[in-house]
């Protein structure tokens, strides 16, 4: 074999193409780094990468590092361990027929089907294991395991929802066979069994459970049943005493089906239910196609229809109010009307219609007859009474008997009439006739110049009215009160005439009542008086007093003079006095006096303004003149006085002030008058113990003239002043 060394092209020719190398040594290839790669390499071109430590070849496209790929001869099917050379991704990918089965990631993921595995085991399609799996830890599958043999999951991982557990089912879980759970199985969803659905434990908790076209079976299957079986639904914590618990069952004990209340019934009992009462039933239809026993009281608000004979022991009726009577309707229903009523000595018949009484011949009266019976006689077309020994006609009875009842009829004792049928006598003499307490009249009463005399009270709707015929001058008619005291005394009350009505709530109220008294009750000396009361914010008031000496007022009563001048009134009010005063108008010498301090005159020649006024003195048509006071503690200017500027045209004051915290003394007077727009204010006298104590201005707010007062401190101070304003 002829070797050709071209070192133009750096290239080894044979003779075959083909360069065998037998040697025991090594072959030193050509070595670099990664940035020594050839420029334009070809396919089949390797090398030693100094870079990666690692021998590398160009497949006409990238070079491969000769570590990380295994391939077929057709290359498409291998595993890579690198998606790139230098990649460094730390994977490995397992591919056939050029697509990826099955990758290992970095984390140690491995997924099947999948490309990104998130668990350590995860298929993207159908896992089928036909001998035993031991799975210790968690495995999700996201398509369809298969498993021809039994799974093991050795996970004591509790499940608390339908995310958490050991088995973890996101989708449909079919069970070809039997499912046999041994501890609590919660399911979120609904449960469709089209076969028998078996509990063995002793306590089945349903939250919410729809069963359709089903029978539930309760019971040991015996014949020797033991334990009571039904339902229980549970209102509470299902053993505490006030959790009001209940159920349906059948009571073994009693052989009968109960409806129960049991509070501390926790469904598990293993024998008789603890029964504490018997609850209520709401149905909408009771049918009974044998007896129906109701031991308690039955309550009905609808209506009860029975085939048969029904036993009452007590039958109330909700309508049996105001002794009614209960009747049977048009419909066959109890029934009552308040117009038919017993109490169990009267009986009413309250109506417009008839009453038919029986009736029959004299043959067909009862054998054995009782006081007070009545009948129809149908011989004699006549009503009858049986009254004790015979039986008499209504309208032919000649007698009326005054006994109180039948049970105290004497027949030997009554009025009848008198043989010429022309009056009333008593069959035997009557020592006592008992007077109707309400009598009456038919027509006016005549007393025929006799008295009417009693101890009792009249009383009448309609108008009394007494009329005198004397002709003379002597007062008539008249009405006397009199009271026939055996002891009368000073004070003492007599009679009153009361005028009453009612108010809007329907209440009598004394609106008003005239009262005679006794002030004096001395032989010779004797002293009365008359009070008129009157009601005055709901109470009764005593207003007006009327004796020999006083015509008095109540405190808060005026005296009004109506219409003085045609339209207008005069008012007479006092004011709460500090003692005994006294007006006298006129005196002998026509003279107003006012009395109580020191009996000054008012009007007289010698002190014509000599009397004590309280804040204000009105001169008619001239000027006005009041005192007032006021106090302050800080320099905010305020109102002393205000008038309005169309009564007043011009004012005079006269204001004191007292410093009391440093005890200053200030004075001064002051004019004011206005015009309708303006004000203008002079002081034309001030006088200081020692500084200014206060500064003065006056203003027009809201059509009245304000003086107004602006302290110089906030000391305490106190003001007096007097003001006399002049009218327009």
């Amino acid at each position: 074999m002829a070797i050709k060394l071209d070192h133009q092209q750096n290239l080894i020719v044979t003779q075959s193409n083909d360069l065998n190398l037998d040697i025991t040594g090594s072959l030193n290839l050509p070595s670099g780094t990664t940035a020594n790669r050839p420029g334009s390499p070809s396919a089949g071109d390797i090398r030693f990468n100094s870079t990666t430590s690692r021998f590398e070849g160009h497949n006409g496209s990238n070079w491969k590092t000769f570590t990380t790929l295994v391939q077929d001869i057709d290359l498409d099917t291998y595993i890579q361990v690198e998606d790139a050379d230098g990649a460094d991704n730390d994977q490995i990918d397992f591919y056939t027929a050029n697509t990826q089965r099955m990758v290992i990631h970095s984390d140690g993921n491995v997924g099947i089907g999948l490309a990104v595995p998130t668990k350590l085991l995860d298929i993207g399609g159908t896992l089928k294991a036909s001998g035993a799996v031991t799975l210790d830890s968690t495995v999700l599958v996201g398509g369809i395991a298969d498993f021809d043999a039994r799974v093991d999951i050795n996970d004591s991982t509790a499940s608390s929802s339908t995310s958490t557990g050991a088995l973890v089912v996101s989708g449909g879980a079919g069970v070809g066979g039997a499912l046999n759970v041994g501890g609590d199985m919660n399911v979120g969803g609904t449960v469709t069994m089209t076969g028998n659905f078996q509990v063995s434990g002793t306590q089945t908790q349903l939250v919410s459970t729809s069963i359709n076209q089903a029978l539930i079976k309760l019971g040991e299957g015996t014949t020797t049943q033991t334990v009571d079986q039904g339902f229980i639904v549970t209102r509470g914590d299902g053993t505490s005493t006030n959790t009001n618990n209940v159920g349906a069952i059948y009571d073994e004990s009693e052989d009968e089906v109960a409806f129960i209340s049991c509070p501390t019934e926790d469904g598990q009992t293993s024998g008789n239910v603890n029964i504490v009462d018997y609850i209520k039933v709401h149905l909408g239809e009771l049918e009974a196609e044998d007896n129906l026993t109701v031991k308690g009281i039955t309550s009905l608000t609808g209506n009860l229809t029975s085939q048969g004979r029904g036993t009452f022991t007590e039958l109330e009726v909700g309508d049996l109010a105001n002794n009614k009577i209960v009747y049977a309707g048009s419909s066959g229903r109890l029934t009552t009307n308040s117009s038919f009523g017993f109490d169990g000595t009267n009986m009413t018949i309250d109506t417009t219609g008839t009453l038919k009484l029986p009736g029959g011949s004299n043959a067909q009266r009862p054998g054995s007859p009782e006081v007070g019976m009545i009948r129809y006689n149908t011989n004699s077309n006549e009503f009858e009474g049986y009254i004790g020994s015979a039986w008499t006609n209504f309208t032919t009875t000649t007698f009326v008997e005054l006994t109180d009842g039948p049970g105290d009829f004497d027949p030997l004792k009554y009025l009848r009439s008198n043989s010429a049928g022309n009056a009333l006598e008593w069959s035997v003499v009557v020592a006592e006739v008992v007077n109707d307490s309400t009598p009456q009249l038919g027509g006016a009463l005549d007393l025929n110049s006799n008295n009417i005399t009693g101890s009792g009270n009249i009383q009448t709707t309609g108008d009394i009215t007494l009329t005198s015929a004397d002709a003379g001058s002597t007062a008539g008619p008249s009405i006397v009160l009199a009271r026939d005291s055996a002891s009368p005394a000073g004070l003492d009350y007599l009679g009153h005439i009361t005028f009453r009505g009612k108010n809007d709530a329907s209440a009598n109220k004394n609106y008003g009542k005239i009262v005679g008294r006794i002030i004096d009750d001395s032989d010779s000396s004797e002293d009365g008086r008359v009070e008129i009361h009157l009601q005055k914010g709901g109470s009764e008031t005593l207003s007006y007093v009327f004796d020999n000496h006083n015509f008095t007022l109540s405190a808060d009563q005026v005296l009004r003079y109506d219409t003085w001048g045609g339209s207008h009134s005069l008012v007479v009010q006092p004011t709460t006095p500090t003692a005994d005063r006294t007006i006298s108008f006129p005196d002998a010498t026509g003279t107003l006096v006012v009395s109580g301090q020191g009996g000054i005159d008012l009007g007289s020649s010698s002190d014509q303004l000599g009397t004590v006024f309280t804040n204000n003195i009105h001169m008619h048509n001239a000027y006005h003149s009041h005192a007032s006071t006021a106090t302050s503690s800080s320099t905010a200017e305020f109102n002393v006085d205000q008038w309005p500027i169309a009564t007043y045209r011009s004012a005079k004051y006269f204001i004191s002030c007292e410093n009391t915290t440093a005890t200053k003394f200030h004075i001064t007077q002051i004019l004011v008058l206005h015009n309708g727009t303006d004000v203008y204010q002079t002081t034309y006298g001030s006088l200081q113990s020692d500084e200014v104590q206060f500064t003065v201005s006056a203003d027009i707010n809201g059509g009245n003239v304000r003086l107004r007062l602006t302290p110089a401190t906030s000391n305490n101070m106190n003001y007096r002043f007097i003001a006399e304003k002049h009218l327009i």
